[in-house]
């Protein structure tokens, strides 16, 4: 009808104005939307930076040899108020590699500068239920790892160099490693180790079991990881020469629940004596959780002053534009505009401005996001995206601010008698 004619006669006649309008809701859309998002991604990058353990506090041991560290172990289970759920012995090596025992992927690497036979491991020794889970996830047959008087090893031997390739190390015919280990005085120790199967499948401990929490040489760069059941672990040392002093240390860790983390810590640093470092983990999740609430708090309000400072702006943007034209609609209603139309005019205008308003504000807000993601997660694990909901309350809002201001607009142009209104 005739009241949406004027409105787009309205635009044509005050591009200047209308461009302002659009623009001004534009910008405010766009701060909006890329504060918001940006709120997400400084949340979501701290969260994803700290993970949420199963277990209050972790104790990490050290010793000479086996035998030392699970004394260290035994004195430590008398800590009351604990409940032991994991716990792993380790250590450390270098591998001597047999070139007949490497993947040509292995022997590629000497284009890095790199010995390709020369690695890095870790011997675990895992409790012997879970290690059963490990073999039943990789679809291993248990009976080579029940041999009397011959621990094998499950051998991950993917890994992956400076460049981050990843790659396989051993080739299938390898059925025994070499491990050097390094003499206090003399030459070092050459120390023969039978293995069994070869998992070229990145190694995931808590998908092969849910209590399995870490293995050493995870995700290690030039690293080999043997996985064996702890049970077998004094027959294999037992292999080894036991006269020579060695720098390689034996290690392990145990994870605890506790109803008081913090007097649990206290009691096994206590027990456990020298040699041994317990980390009270439930104490830096409280931390944790508190750093994180503040994070959000400041950012939903600094998301909500800038929301204040850009609907401010729109609403005086167009209640300012349509006290402006109050001489035309004063003409108009002289003419014989009903209230009913000259409303409909007005509504009209608030769709327009509104849709238009939008569709800008949303493509600069792609814009804006993404130069936000870059700003504060470009590390994340996770990709690029949008948090949909800014969006969507931005167009409802927009509608809505819009509306409401031309109703403030129409509600003062009202106040005004017809024959000032013309005058001026």
């Amino acid at each position: 009808n005739y009241a949406h004619e004027l409105a787009w006669k309205n635009f044509a006649r005050n591009k200047r104005s209308y461009r302002t309008t659009t623009v001004s809701l534009a910008l405010s859309i766009l701060l909006f939307v890329s504060a918001g998002s940006f709120s997400e991604y400084l949340f979501g990058s701290y969260r994803d930076a700290v993970e949420i353990s199963s277990y209050d506090v972790s104790v990490h041991l050290s010793g000479e040899d086996p035998a030392s560290v699970q004394a260290i172990r035994e004195r430590m289970r008398q800590a009351e108020g604990t409940a032991e759920i994991y716990h792993l012995y380790y250590m450390y090596v270098q591998f001597v590699i047999a070139p007949e025992d490497m993947t040509e992927e292995r022997k590629a690497q000497e284009r890095l500068g790199k010995d390709p036979q020369q690695a890095t491991g870790f011997l675990n020794f895992l409790q012997d239920d879970i290690f059963a889970e490990l073999l039943d996830h990789y679809g291993l047959d248990a009976q080579t790892y029940q041999e009397a008087g011959e621990p094998r090893a499950v051998v991950f031997c993917t890994t992956t160099n400076e460049l981050e390739e990843s790659y396989p190390v051993l080739a299938g015919s390898c059925d025994s490693l070499t491990c050097s280990l390094d003499a206090v005085e003399g030459e070092d120790v050459l120390w023969e180790l039978p293995v069994g199967d070869l998992v070229e499948q990145p190694l995931a401990p808590q998908e092969a079991s849910a209590r399995c929490l870490y293995l050493r040489g995870t995700g290690n760069m030039n690293c080999l990881t043997l996985v064996y059941p702890e049970s077998c672990m004094e027959t294999l040392f037992a292999t080894r020469n036991g006269d020579v002093q060695l720098w390689n240390g034996f290690a392990g860790e145990t994870y605890y629940l506790a109803a008081d983390h913090a007097a649990a810590a206290a009691e096994l640093e206590q027990l456990a004596g020298a040699d041994v470092y317990v980390q009270d983990v439930a104490a830096e999740e409280e931390q944790y959780r508190m750093v994180r609430l503040m994070i959000r708090v400041f950012c939903d309000g600094f998301l909500a002053l800038l929301s204040l400072i850009a609907a401010a702006n729109v609403f005086h943007t167009i209640s300012t534009n349509l006290h402006a034209r109050k001489r035309e609609l004063a003409v108009l209603r002289s003419l014989g505009m009903t209230p009913r139309e000259l409303a409909g005019m007005l509504n009209f205008e608030c769709i327009l401005y509104g849709c238009r308003g939008l569709l800008l504000g949303l493509f600069l807000s792609l814009l804006g996001t993404l130069l936000m993601y870059f700003m504060s997660h470009e590390r994340s694990l996770a990709g690029y995206y949008v948090p949909l909901r800014y969006p969507l309350l931005a167009a409802v809002f927009v509608f809505l601010l819009v509306y409401a201001a031309m109703c403030y607009g129409r509600w003062r142009v009202k106040k005004e008698r017809l024959l000032d209104a013309i005058r001026q």
